[in-house]
């Protein structure tokens, strides 16, 4: 998606902004910025398990 661009802020964290493009169909209707979290919650090292947390800043 040409529009959207992101920032690595860790190994498990990253930064999305996407940008509105003025022609053609949109993803959103106005420009979007969120955090995008990984987080390991197996108690097995054996079974990976993760969670994807999005969090909305603007």
């Amino acid at each position: 998606i040409a529009e959207l661009s992101h920032s690595v802020s860790s190994p498990m964290s990253f930064k999305v902004e996407y940008k509105r493009g003025s022609t053609g169909p949109a993803m959103f209707q106005r420009q979007v910025k969120f955090q995008v979290d990984i987080s390991a919650i197996s108690k097995q090292p054996s079974e990976p398990l993760f969670a994807i947390t999005f969090t909305l800043l603007s």
